[in-house]
């Protein structure tokens, strides 16, 4: 059963952030290897496929955590840094979300946070606390999609929908143009960008910074588990 990604054209872009100790992922992973190999060792670009000269010499353990969504992007640069340094070895990320991979930084967990949000001001106290130094360098932007099941009648949804079926001021599908029915919400969880951003950015830039998500939310792990949910509830939308 397939999936309709939906998005209305007012839906804005969304900036994902490699957040808490980047450069970009590729350029602070060759700062972490080149300490190791010394200052004969020259650090690549983020352009890897320009360069075919391995460093074998250089090795170093680089763990990183965060954002579900980022995770593609993070496998593609650690197969591509991998190519210049072989002997590095990079613990991926699991995707565990935004918020989750800056809490793991901030406990000295992992060494690179990726996330699909800002840092917090005070996640930056609470590293700083911690003898940490963070900042953040923005690498991409995306699109926030609205999903719904194959079989929903709904063509499409403007921004003021998408923020009030989320608030639950929109709560029947015949109130977008549908055949009816009650609309069930999923979500991502607190841990996520996402979440965050849903929030922030849509339901409380369009309706006001006293709305928020409504209550009968049903949060969801990781994006995957969403779409799954959806997948079998042709009600859902996430």
């Amino acid at each position: 059963m397939k999936l309709r990604p939906r998005m209305s054209s007012a839906v804005s872009l969304r900036s994902r952030f490699l957040g808490a100790a980047s450069l970009s992922l590729v350029a602070l992973i060759a700062l972490a290897v080149t300490a190791c190999g010394g200052d004969d060792e020259k650090t690549t670009s983020a352009d890897t496929s320009a360069t075919s000269t391995k460093a074998p010499n250089v090795t170093d353990t680089v763990s990183i955590e965060g954002s579900s969504t980022i995770q593609p992007y993070t496998i593609v640069l650690i197969d591509e840094f991998a190519k210049v340094y072989p002997d590095v070895k990079i613990n991926p990320p699991s995707g565990k979300g935004s918020g989750a991979g800056i809490t793991a930084f901030i406990n000295k967990q992992v060494d690179i946070a990726q996330s699909s949000r800002k840092i917090k001001d005070d996640e930056k106290s609470q590293a700083t606390a911690a003898g940490l130094d963070p900042f953040e360098t923005h690498i991409l932007d995306d699109a926030l999609a609205i999903t719904v099941h194959p079989d929903n009648t709904v063509a499409q949804l403007t921004l003021e929908q998408v923020a009030k079926i989320f608030a639950g001021e929109i709560k029947d599908w015949s109130e977008v143009g549908g055949s009816g029915g009650a609309i069930t919400i999923y979500t991502r969880n607190e841990e996520s960008g996402s979440f965050a951003y849903m929030n922030e950015d849509v339901i409380q830039k369009v309706l006001g910074k006293d709305k928020a998500y409504s209550p009968d939310i049903n949060k969801q792990a990781n994006a995957p588990g969403g779409l799954t949910a959806v997948a079998g509830d042709p009600s859902g939308v996430f």
